[in-house]
């Protein structure tokens, strides 16, 4: 039996967040979002870039 809950592999996101907890560098990201009102209760959210820490073998954090 598959261990994924709407496409995410849980496993691998509980490694993830266990990797992170150990070293918060990890988990770094950063969004470009721009959001418009499009009346009353409705937006239109748009991603220009997302960039996410990646840690390096060497234990070196780059940015993707």
């Amino acid at each position: 039996m598959s261990n994924t809950l709407n496409g995410i592999d849980l496993t691998a996101l509980q490694q993830f967040a266990e990797s992170v907890a150990h070293s918060p560098a990890k988990g770094d990201a950063r969004f470009n979002v721009k959001t418009k009102w499009q009346h009353q209760a409705r937006t239109a959210v748009f991603v220009n870039e997302v960039v996410r820490s990646i840690m390096q073998p060497d234990g070196r954090v780059r940015l993707r």
